[in-house]
């Protein structure tokens, strides 16, 4: 107040604070007026999610930390989260935090239900989460066995963990996706007494508008050294309606220096008739250099600057589903030690602008000595 307001400025705001707002001075600030009852649970998308509704905290809404995976029923004491493993025999066990944003009045009990679907940037609602998508292969189910949990009463400001048992689907039964056989999504959609969810096929902004939904990515990164980093992701349309995307890749490096180190550093690779489609709508373009500080083309393999590009004009007819190689280049890595590179692949509804869906890949890149 001394450097960035003119004293009539501060006057204006000493009046308004000791006369007509002068409650603010006397509030106890996140501790509601005496005699308000009310609950809100949420599961939080983010960290930054405070369980507003819309969300605008988070800016990604498919990397909740309130749902966790574990090989063993060990997630109430071990709350970090492991990569899903097929077994013929057992299941694996989901666990999912409800939090209570009240801080005074408990929250009666609370219905959660749990979904998988293979992961895709392009997932819409309600299927493939709820087993409607079976071709070519089953993209989407409630999980199973013991899909829907209760909460109980928590109490104010407090949160409870649920544990869901999963029968992971097996991975080969997605052959068809190339190497795309061990990604899949998690959704948690929680029944609150006195809450209608508000929900249209934008899974994304059922998300962002929804503090009772949350979205969990669990790709599978390649640990191999020796190879290419590589990932397969299914892209297309999950609607009845013919649709056209946009691509949007956004690449983060653990150490930023390497944003100026490291040129060239991701791949795409389409298959012959998506990249066909996509070159022919955007021909004019690419050929008068418009997209050159983007990307360049080799083949059918278009290769990123920056890592960061955003692909237009892609064009899906309904239930259309098609693979996507994101690559990291096999080069000799300008690392001096291990680092981590992170990839958004997300799908962007070219006719209004807004994210679709979008999956999270980490490669981890051990130098060559």
């Amino acid at each position: 107040c001394r450097f960035m307001f003119t004293a009539g400025q501060v006057d204006r705001m000493h009046a308004t604070l000791d006369g007509p707002r002068a409650l603010i001075q006397a509030s106890d600030a996140l501790i509601p007026p005496t005699g308000t009852s009310f609950s809100d649970l949420y599961i939080q998308d983010t960290p930054e999610d405070l369980g507003n509704q819309p969300n605008n905290e988070s800016t990604i809404f498919y990397v909740s930390e309130d749902i966790w995976v574990r090989n063993t029923n060990d997630g109430m004491v071990t709350q970090t989260h492991q990569n899903a493993e097929f077994k013929t025999m057992g299941p694996n066990y989901v666990y999912v935090r409800v939090r209570n944003r009240s801080c005074n009045t408990a929250a009666p009990p609370a219905t959660v239900r749990l979904y998988w679907a293979k992961a895709s940037p392009a997932l819409a609602w309600p299927n493939p989460w709820t087993g409607g998508v079976m071709s070519p292969a089953l993209m989407g189910s409630p999980v199973s066995p013991g899909g829907v949990q209760t909460t109980g009463t928590i109490p104010p400001g407090g949160s409870q963990v649920l544990e869901f048992q999963w029968i992971v689907p097996n991975p080969s039964d997605y052959t068809m996706f190339g190497t795309d056989q061990n990604h899949f999504c998690l959704l948690a959609r929680m029944d609150e007494p006195g809450v209608v969810l508000s929900e249209t096929g934008d899974l994304w902004n059922n998300v962002k508008n929804n503090n009772n939904i949350a979205w969990k990515n669990i790709a599978i990164e390649n640990t191999n050294p020796a190879d290419d980093r590589s990932e397969d992701i299914v892209v297309g349309n999950y609607t009845k309606e013919r649709m056209m995307v946009n691509l949007r890749i956004v690449t983060r490096f653990e150490d930023k220096m390497m944003y100026e180190r490291y040129k060239q550093p991701i791949t795409l690779q389409l298959g012959e008739k998506i990249f066909e489609q996509w070159y022919s709508r955007n021909k004019s373009r690419i050929d008068s250099g418009l997209y050159s500080r983007q990307f360049v083309i080799v083949g059918h393999d278009i290769i990123l600057n920056s890592g960061n590009a955003e692909l237009k004009n892609f064009v899906f007819a309904p239930m259309e589903l098609g693979a996507l190689k994101v690559k990291l280049n096999k080069k000799q890595y300008p690392f001096n030690r291990e680092e981590t590179v992170q990839v958004d692949v997300q799908e962007i509804n070219a006719a209004t602008g807004r994210i679709i869906g979008g999956e999270r890949f980490k490669f981890t890149v051990i130098p060559k000595r």
